[in-house]
């Protein structure tokens, strides 16, 4: 299998990236042999980015313990490698120059005013009067330390002198003939609509100082994921009528959500006589049911809940990785649903082969979830005595680990029903006697709290030890949620839908 280099551009690049991460946690088959991340966010305070990297914290730590589990296991959970295509670490704010080392300067031109940070007083006069011309004086005053700010013409500049560093070759110095790329961007904000095309040309052409790397990165297979809007901002509570606002200090201190319908049809226009080097590009959006999120420019207060529209977006790169062939000639794919289309979704209402590769994986982390708040540990049931499987839990691997992956899965699933538009595949509140009939729309997964610890305890002769305790611990709730979902030996029978 290849490596994929994945690039996670701006907010919802962050936001795409988490549900992706939520499907490798639970062991939704990925053709990959590792995964190169590249978070690409002037907005280092981000909650979106912040979250997520906490989630890839806690994904690491189960990772790194169970990466040599023996050949013939079969657990999936948090299988797939993620690693920093930097030595410095996942996220890049894509402002300031790498250097040959890959780290960025220790002062920041996200940190100076626009203008400064692109010497506009050593400017030539004709260059000097673009400048001026192409911004405004709110513009050029401003700062760049939450990003963009939902400006394309900010956003497209700012990255030019990133991609043309030292240390963005570095990051590709490992890239191989069969690797393969993705970028995740949107079109109705600033950062991931101007990034994305600067970005894709860079990895299609190339450079003289990038030698290196032009023969594989140029020729590599690349997809993206265009993310189309599916949500709004509201005008921020202190200005109660967004004509009151003075346009100059309405663009420095908020995103003006009434632009995003003009930046979509502008970039894609944009994007339709300049983009090329694709082998697969999705588009994904909602325009129907939208909901209305608070205004933040950046910084902590901007982190969005979990949406459908994310949690899609995250399975287009599993399909790309699953195309075992794919040809110079851009192919174009939108998402479609089945069955009426309302405001209340679950699995049922996915395409095939989407629901084929996560509903029974996403069952699975979720049974095993619903086990580790269920289940009175220090009781020591019968498996958890076998080798001192039960000591698993007062380790890092757990606590820090699979625990608060675990927390981090049922608060994505709990957003996203929460959310407009409601995804709700399991009931997260299944009535007492019967705790783990979780899946809506399938009424005989109904073990309970006994049978799920007969299951584990009947599966622990299957499990090998021989290359330590958490794998062999992973390995256990693994055959044991696919026993259930499938009805072997003890569990009661269920029918997955094909």
């Amino acid at each position: 299998m290849a490596n994929l280099y994945l690039f996670a551009i701006g907010g919802t690049g962050s936001r795409v990236l988490k549900s992706l991460v939520m499907l490798l946690s639970a062991g939704v088959e990925f053709n990959a042999t590792r995964i190169k991340l590249m978070v690409i966010d002037p907005d280092t305070g981000g909650g979106d980015v912040t979250r997520t990297e906490h989630i890839l914290e806690a994904y690491i730590r189960v990772h790194r313990e169970i990466e040599n589990q023996p050949q013939g296991n079969q657990n999936r959970f948090c299988k797939v490698p993620i690693e920093p295509m930097l030595p410095a670490g996942f996220r890049v704010s894509g402002v300031d120059e790498l250097n040959e080392q890959g780290h960025q300067p220790p002062i920041s031109d996200r940190d100076l005013q626009f203008a400064s940070a692109f010497q506009e007083d050593s400017m030539t006069t004709p260059n000097k009067a673009l400048f001026d011309a192409f911004y405004s004086n709110a513009e050029r005053t401003d700062t760049l330390t939450v990003g963009s700010k939902g400006r394309q013409h900010i956003g497209a500049q700012v990255l030019v002198k990133f991609l043309d560093s030292p240390g963005f070759a570095l990051a590709l110095r490992d890239f191989q003939p069969d690797d393969r790329i993705f970028i995740i961007s949107s079109v109705f904000g600033g950062t991931g609509a101007s990034g994305f095309p600067v970005l894709l040309n860079k990895l299609r052409v190339g450079g003289p100082e990038n030698q290196d790397y032009n023969n594989s990165v140029t020729a590599a297979r690349k997809g993206a994921i265009i993310i189309l809007p599916y949500f709004t901002l509201g005008v921020p509570e202190q200005n109660n009528v967004r004509d009151a606002i003075e346009p100059n200090t309405f663009a420095k201190n908020c995103i003006d959500p009434s632009t995003f319908n003009q930046k979509v049809l502008s970039t894609l226009t944009y994007y339709k006589n300049n983009l090329n080097g694709l082998s697969r590009l999705y588009y994904l959006g909602d325009k129907n049911v939208i909901p209305v999120y608070s205004n933040s420019n950046g910084g902590g207060t901007q982190r969005n809940p979990a949406h459908l529209i994310e949690f899609l977006a995250a399975t287009a790169i599993v399909d790309f990785m699953a195309q075992t062939s794919m040809s110079n000639d851009t192919r174009y794919f939108e998402y479609g649903m089945s069955g009426e289309i309302g405001e209340v979704l679950d699995f049922s209402n996915l395409g095939t082969n989407t629901r084929r590769r996560v509903q029974k994986p996403l069952t699975q982390f979720l049974l095993m979830s619903r086990y580790f708040d269920l289940d009175e540990y220090n009781l020591q049931p019968m498996w958890a005595k076998t080798r001192e499987l039960g000591s698993v839990y007062n380790t890092d691997f757990y606590v820090a680990g699979l625990n608060s992956l675990k927390k981090f899965y049922l608060e994505w699933l709990q957003e996203m029903k929460d959310n407009k538009r409601h995804f709700i595949p399991f009931n997260l509140t299944p009535p007492n006697n019967e705790p783990f009939d979780i899946v809506n729309g399938i009424k005989t997964l109904k073990p309970n709290l006994e049978s799920f610890r007969t299951t584990l305890a009947k599966t622990i002769d299957d499990i090998s030890f021989n290359a330590g305790i958490f794998p062999a611990f992973l390995e256990l709730f693994w055959q044991a949620t696919d026993k259930m979902v499938n009805g072997r030996k003890v569990a009661p029978k269920v029918q997955f839908p094909n």
